[in-house]
């Protein structure tokens, strides 16, 4: 019998904590536009999540609010564990889902490039942040 992995059977304890309430991966879309909506949320809740402050350390035009980023207007949160990374995100104004899953080690800032690629292409007004700038002269050589 040749073995494939499959969502419904890996281990729940870190599914879950990659994907929260979600048991596959084709919910993401669904879950980032509430995420960042907050439809799952009480109106007062939701606007404390949006009292969002610059966040230098995160890259130019990152702004981070209680549990959701702002990334040149994607909204969202990006996250990792055991060498899986998630960014779920949605752009209200296009009223557009971007889910990026990556089966990487690679850190959250290492993914920049790729969510820039991404964006430049699907919302070129709205492209994804630079690093922060300790980042970007630490990877020159």
């Amino acid at each position: 019998m040749r073995w494939a992995w499959r969502p419904s059977v890996a281990p729940q304890s870190w599914w879950r904590t990659l994907f929260p309430g979600s048991p596959n991966y084709y919910q993401q879309p669904t879950r980032a536009r509430a995420l960042a909506t907050g439809t799952l949320l009480t109106p007062v809740t939701q606007q404390q999540r949006e009292q969002i402050s610059p966040t230098p350390e995160e890259g130019k035009g990152a702004v981070y609010g209680f549990g959701l980023t702002d990334n040149n207007c994607w909204r969202g949160h990006d996250g990792n564990v055991l060498s899986n990374m998630a960014y779920p995100f949605y752009l209200p104004s296009q009223r557009m889902t971007l889910v990026v899953l990556l089966n990487s080690s690679i850190d959250v800032f290492d993914g920049n490039a790729l969510m820039q690629a991404i964006t430049r292409v699907i919302a070129p007004n709205n492209v994804w942040p630079d690093p922060p700038p300790h980042l970007e002269t630490a990877t020159e050589p």
